[in-house]
């Protein structure tokens, strides 16, 4: 027994040294896991502050900006005021300012700015071939040329030329009456789009010399060209005023234009009376008031017995009416 007693007082002894040990290390291991969170806190906390500090500096800067923003608005506002100011005084002031016209050709009478209008108007001038056929032979009786302008109508696309490109009569009939040819090839500068119009699609004016071509079935080209704005003429020709005769003369080109250059000599009804040369060939062309660069009328040739006479233009006016 007393051997026994002394051997287990030992290893009591020891279990206690452990859990004693076991504790200590339990309370530091505790301690550290503390500090560890609390550091982690302190770090939380002030991460927060300064993500709080650089969200208010932001917000701040943006309100900064947003001012500076609105205070030059609010200059521009004024700046503008002050200039639409000045424009209504001097509008008021000078009502000659309230329409500006701005011109694209140069001061008419020189020879650029002619060439210049010229190139405008080209592409819409025709050449204009019409026969007249004998039914039973097929054999051509007459024939007759001329010029011509292409235009939109109503919706429809017509070359407008003169009456009597149109029309002809025959010696052989001795009757005076005119006949209207079997058809007529119209052709566009340099030889392209050629068009054949039959007399069914002739139109004609019984009080004066005003002939039109319908095109029935226009390509895109012709349906595009003949959109283009066609600028007429809004005020009356004066006497002295510069005119452009553009078409084709008997003489000249048959796949490309002729110009001839003259003054308007004074009027007649509803014709201007003009000393620019007109012949066969350029009649139902067109003439252009060159100080405005707009389509006064149809150019037409005219004799008086043998005697070639002072051309014609018909107003504009009378083709649109």
């Amino acid at each position: 027994i007393l051997a026994y007693k002394k051997v287990k007082k030992p290893a009591i002894k020891n279990v206690k040294i452990i859990k004693i040990t076991g504790m200590i290390v339990l309370g530091v291991f505790v301690i550290f896991i503390f500090i560890i969170g609390f550091i982690q806190y302190k770090n939380y906390i002030y991460n927060e502050d300064i993500v709080k500090k650089q969200s208010q500096s932001f917000v701040e800067d943006q309100n900064r900006k947003l001012e500076e923003a609105k205070k030059e608005f609010e200059a521009f506002k004024i700046e503008s005021q002050q200039k639409m100011d000045e424009v209504k005084n001097q509008i008021k002031n000078n009502p000659i300012n309230k329409e500006i016209i701005v011109k694209d050709v140069q001061k008419a009478g020189t020879e650029e700015s002619l060439s210049t209008i010229v190139s405008q108007w080209r592409p819409i001038i025709a050449y204009i071939s019409c026969k007249w056929i004998y039914s039973s032979t097929g054999e051509t009786l007459a024939t007759s040329t001329g010029s011509g302008v292409l235009v939109q109508l109503s919706g429809s696309i017509y070359v407008i030329t003169n009456r009597h490109v149109l029309e002809s009569s025959f010696d052989a009939l001795r009757n005076g009456e005119k006949y209207g040819a079997d058809f007529c090839d119209i052709t566009l500068p340099n030889g392209n789009y050629a068009f054949k119009v039959y007399q069914s699609s002739f139109k004609g004016s019984s009080t004066n010399d005003l002939g039109g071509l319908k095109i029935e079935y226009p390509t895109d080209y012709i349906k595009n060209l003949s959109a283009v704005d066609f600028l007429r003429c809004k005020n009356k020709a004066l006497i002295g005023d510069a005119v452009a005769i553009i078409g084709y003369p008997g003489i000249g080109s048959k796949v490309d234009i002729t110009v001839t250059k003259g003054i308007i000599s004074g009027y007649e009804g509803d014709y201007y009376i003009t000393d620019a040369k007109v012949e066969h060939g350029n009649s139902g062309g067109v003439a252009i008031l060159l100080k405005d660069n707009c389509y006064l009328g149809i150019p037409t040739y005219a004799i008086s017995g043998e005697v070639e006479t002072l051309a014609r233009i018909l107003d504009q006016s009378i083709v649109f009416k």
